[in-house]
């Protein structure tokens, strides 16, 4: 019924493939995820990790925020910036005074953080430039995704 229900559906489609590392590293499975990408599928990649199995490794289904943004991306916003490029950069600025010291600012770079998700979700894969570049807050859309 799944099947048939996809094949008529004229919306876009996200496959989020969860199984044993074995299965997913199978060559038949990775031809037919590329196969759902050639027909228009978007694949959300898998994490890795402790599966479902207790083997430790990648075909580990993406956290529920994970999965989140990914449908954001498609569905939240109309795509005013597909095909543009932008990149963000966000956090504080440091001006070197001398070898020892620098100047700098106490900002957190959550509104350059705000700039990109939007940008990201108008269209492009917004490349960005953290500063710091570890901040737990950072939704997992972030570089490569």
């Amino acid at each position: 019924m799944l099947t048939t229900v996809v094949l008529a559906a004229k919306c876009k489609k996200l496959v989020a493939p969860a199984m044993n590392t074995a299965m997913l590293e199978n060559p038949i499975t990775q031809d037919n995820l590329k196969t759902l990408e050639r027909y228009g599928f978007q694949i959300i990649p898998p994490d890795s990790g402790l599966l479902a199995c207790q083997a430790v490794g990648g075909g580990k289904m993406p956290e529920p925020e994970v999965l989140l943004d990914h449908i954001a991306r498609e569905l939240a916003r109309p795509k005013t910036l597909q095909g543009v490029r932008v990149l963000v950069t966000a956090g504080p600025t440091q001006e070197s005074l001398d070898p020892v010291r620098y100047l700098t600012n106490h900002s957190s770079g959550r509104m350059g953080y705000a700039i990109a998700r939007e940008a990201m979700l108008r269209g492009p894969r917004s490349p960005w430039s953290p500063a710091p570049p570890a901040c737990p807050w950072f939704p997992s859309w972030t570089p490569g995704r």
